[in-house]
């Protein structure tokens, strides 16, 4: 009797199972390394624009050494407002607004946290948070009398909630432990900066926040 070759049908049929299971593992694994790899361009990317935007703070952006935080001679305090509206309620905040300038530079340099990325312009509403920056001579009224940019121009990055300016005195802490400081107190010195943001990518809005905080100095004229 001849022995038969070639595979019985449930052969085959174990065999398919086999290669369906084996190609939606590879699948799966190609998916998920995809998924990290994308995660990690993004935070990478978040992580660049939070460093250029605390860099453009710090250290400036621009050729003129007296427009950066660490030549502050002066912080400013927030303007105060009897009937606040849109942005002026955030510049009233210590926690959003950055104010300083040098003795030596004629122009102030306005640093706001606020919504408003997709449209262009400061909001006090919105999950399209971004770091935006004016300059102007001191006024009462800033809101009204600067053009306000956004220091993420590619519009790469929403702020998260969190985010915010903080102000130290010279032993690093509050001047007042029971409330901190008003920007323009006497004893503030050091200026933390802590950002924390995700991709603007809507793919990306999962994503866990990446934080940068630094803490930079002002050149004020303090008695130590």
């Amino acid at each position: 009797m001849k022995r038969k070759t070639g595979f019985t049908l449930i052969e085959m049929l174990v065999s398919m199972v086999i290669l369906v299971m084996a190609f939606a593992l590879i699948t799966m694994l190609y998916v998920r390394a995809s998924r990290i790899r994308t995660q990690i361009i993004a935070g990478s990317e978040v992580q660049g624009v939070l460093t250029q935007m605390v860099q453009a703070i710090g250290i400036g952006q621009r050729n003129d050494p007296l427009k950066n935080l660490s030549s502050a001679t002066k912080i400013y305090n927030h303007p105060k407002y009897t009937t606040p509206t849109t942005i002026q309620t955030l510049l009233m905040r210590a926690s959003n607004a950055l104010i300083f300038g040098n003795l030596n530079e004629s122009m102030v340099q306005y640093y706001l946290i606020a919504p408003g990325l997709d449209s262009g312009s400061p909001k006090t509403t919105g999950s399209d948070i971004t770091l935006w920056y004016a300059e102007g001579a001191y006024s009462p009224d800033p809101a009204t009398t600067m053009t306000w940019h956004s220091l993420d121009v590619n519009k790469r990055v929403y702020l998260s909630s969190g985010s915010a300016f903080t102000f130290y005195d010279i032993r690093m802490k509050f001047p007042n432990m029971k409330d901190p400081p008003d920007a323009a107190d006497s004893e503030t010195t050091f200026v933390k900066i802590h950002l924390a943001a995700i991709s603007a990518d809507p793919s990306m809005k999962n994503m866990a926040p990446v934080i940068f905080e630094t803490t930079v100095r002002a050149r004020n004229k303090l008695s130590f």
